[in-house]
């Protein structure tokens, strides 16, 4: 039997002794703690230099004020050698504001459909994060394409519609997490796109480019539309393509005042393009790339163009503001007010008879929305914010959940036989140590094992 639980131990003496007579005995002080403390404590083998003093073989009985004291010192000692040592514990990495520093390229490929593994073997080769790649030849058809670029990475693309050739697409690491994003609202003739937002392990925008090499048209007015729909929410932005636009032609043609004002900076390089031309475009928003190269490759006369970025690390805390989530109370519109609103919001039913069928679908998704704005309007509400647990890894995660079923089912039968408080005990010390003492644990010693 332990009292203090790291450098004390019991000593039998004989029962005929009465409890105050064993609180009296001499004081000993322990060489860990540096406490004194009498009665039934005495030090263990691990403390050599000191041994117990043997009981007499008759003690007289003490004052009643002796013996309170004697106890009062005894649990003075026990409460500070339970302070725990918390020098060999070892604490999980916080998240740090260490740039993440990503590795892609760009690449006119020129029909995917026969390079697959081309391509997979020149990102794999140079250990690129993401690879853009414009003239896919990808039609909408085709699965087998997307299948084998998928095989070692991600990849997301968007092919051209109609005709032959074009068609943009992105290879990206297995180990990022993105959502590609579509703006089915506007209508681009002029270019073809491939927008994703990645979100780990860094958030940013990217956004592939291929302008076949014609005349301008709408060029511009088209490319401010869709970077205007884009949330301005400071979140980087790369923008990079084969916009078949040479360099001395950007500032006529009025492309570079455009993305100056979205505050995205052209990357110098050197020619992309067999004939001498500087043919694919980078730009990025706000970080600028740390290094650019361009490489030739034997089966396309476009080059592949290598680009190292410092990007911030993912952000896993709320803002300051915070973040709103905007909702609809269904629960309180009225049946039969709805139905008589709508009724007298639609129009007449010769009226609908004279429309053409888009009319009057348009006529009535807009009386319908409309009646829902009036009787039930948006409302906005703030998210619960809560600190951040960068220590939560996986296994502790399901071991806590192992934990919160096994509560759980000791709440509902109300009692537990000995195997299942067992298995409770297990699963409560795993939650307590596995996570933060796997990777390297320390030495095994006394003082280690009370604090474990």
């Amino acid at each position: 039997m332990s009292v203090s639980g790291l450098c004390v131990s019991v000593t039998a003496f004989p029962p005929s002794l009465p409890a105050c007579a064993l609180r009296a005995l001499p004081c000993i002080t322990c060489s860990v703690c540096a406490k004194s403390f009498t009665g039934l404590v005495a030090m263990d083998n691990k403390h050599p230099s000191v041994q117990p003093p043997s009981p007499a073989a008759s003690v007289p009985t003490p004052p009643a004020s002796q013996c309170v004291q004697a106890f009062d010192c005894r649990r003075q000692c026990k409460h500070h050698c339970r302070k725990r040592t918390t020098s060999n514990l070892i604490y999980p990495p916080l998240s740090t504001n260490t740039p993440i520093i990503a590795t892609g390229g760009l690449w006119n490929c020129q029909s995917a459909v026969q390079k697959a593994d081309f391509i997979t073997a020149i990102a794999a080769h140079h250990s690129l994060d993401f690879l853009a790649l414009t003239e896919t030849w990808i039609t909408p058809e085709n699965s087998a394409t997307p299948a084998a670029l998928s095989s070692a990475f991600s990849f997301s693309h968007s092919p051209r519609q109609t005709g032959r050739g074009g068609g943009t697409g992105l290879l990206l690491s297995s180990c990022w997490h993105f959502t590609p994003c579509t703006f089915p609202q506007i209508t681009i003739s002029t270019f073809e796109y491939h927008a994703v937002t990645v979100c780990f392990p860094t958030t940013l925008h990217i956004i592939v480019v291929y302008r076949p090499p014609c005349t301008l048209g709408n060029f511009t007015e088209e490319l401010d539309t869709l970077l205007s729909l884009l949330p301005n929410d400071e979140t980087p932005l790369l923008l990079l393509g084969d916009f078949n636009l040479p360099t001395d032609k950007l500032q006529s043609s009025g492309v570079l005042p455009l993305l100056s004002s979205f505050n995205l900076n052209l990357t110098q390089s050197s020619p992309t393009h067999r004939a001498g031309n500087v043919l694919h475009l980078v730009f990025t928003r706000p970080p600028a790339v740390m290094d650019i190269a361009v490489t030739p490759l034997h089966c396309s006369d476009h080059h592949l163009v290598s680009l190292t970025l410092s990007l911030p690390p993912h952000r896993h805390t709320l803002t300051a503001t915070g973040t709103t989530t905007i909702r609809r109370n269904l629960h309180s519109i009225s049946p039969s007010v709805l139905a008589s609103t709508i009724t007298t919001a639609l129009l007449s039913h010769d009226s609908f008879s004279c429309l053409s069928t888009d009319t009057a679908t348009d006529t009535l998704l807009s009386s319908l929305s409309s009646t829902i704005d009036l009787l039930c309007p948006l409302s906005s509400k703030p998210t619960r914010s809560s600190p951040p647990a960068p220590w939560l890894s996986d296994t502790l995660r399901n071991n806590k959940r192992e934990l919160r079923m096994v509560e759980r089912r000791w709440r509902t039968r109300h009692h537990f036989t000995e195997r299942s408080w067992r298995h409770l005990h297990q699963i409560r010390a795993r939650c307590s140590k596995s996570s933060l003492l796997s990777s390297n644990p320390p030495p095994s010693n006394s003082h280690f094992s009370y604090c474990r």
